[in-house]
């Protein structure tokens, strides 16, 4: 846990390839706090020769490097996405996607849950720890997380100065449009150029 880990910390300023010791598949945690493991770790992929020797996470992705390697070859990035209600044992799975996509019309087992009890469901998400919450409280986490990444991710990342409350009404706006058309089309594109006209 290299945001509390102090002889993680003191070892990095050290010798950083010290703290890449240890039994594999070694987790490295918040690594984006000290970038400079990232080459360590392609640095000692290339010495071992073996696939699964490091997991790096982190909250948020580290600004942009020109010395840090791209990885190419070495790392492999997972998305991590939120539990569905059928991870979380609030759903019986029998729907399936492929069968939706053939043109089928499969049917779902009857279930107990309401209208009301799936839209608490979604306003409470899907992470984790939002299951020992209540719904007012895991409502407030995610305004919480949503409003961290206004004000604190997005400038560090993009750099300068972004206007955190154009950046609610963007997500706001995004929020309203899930699973329409224009999320992907029409809104995601003009406020993408919008709030980063020297983007791709």
């Amino acid at each position: 846990m290299l945001d509390t880990d102090i002889q993680a910390q003191l070892a990095l300023d050290i010798d950083p390839s010290l703290i890449l010791e240890g039994a594999s598949p070694r987790l490295l945690d918040e690594w984006q706090e000290y970038p400079i493991i990232w080459n360590e770790v392609r640095r000692t992929l290339d010495l071992r020769k073996a696939p699964g020797q490091f997991i790096l996470t982190g909250s948020s992705v580290p600004n942009d490097d020109t010395n840090r390697h791209s990885g190419a070859g070495r790392f492999s990035i997972l998305k991590m996405r939120p539990m569905t209600i059928f991870e979380t044992g609030h759903s019986a799975g029998t729907i399936s996607l492929r069968e939706l996509m053939d043109g089928n019309s499969p049917r779902s087992q009857q279930h107990d849950m309401s209208i009301a009890d799936l839209a608490d469901l979604i306003v409470r998400g899907g992470w984790p720890r939002h299951l020992e919450l209540s719904t007012p409280a895991a409502a407030r986490s995610v305004r919480d997380y949503l409003d961290n990444i206004r004000h604190v991710d997005v400038p560090r990342v993009a750099g300068g100065r972004r206007d955190p409350d154009r950046l609610q009404r963007l997500l706001r706006s995004l929020a309203h449009n899930v699973a329409t058309r224009s999320y992907h089309r029409r809104l995601g594109y003009r406020y993408r150029r919008r709030l980063w006209p020297a983007g791709p």
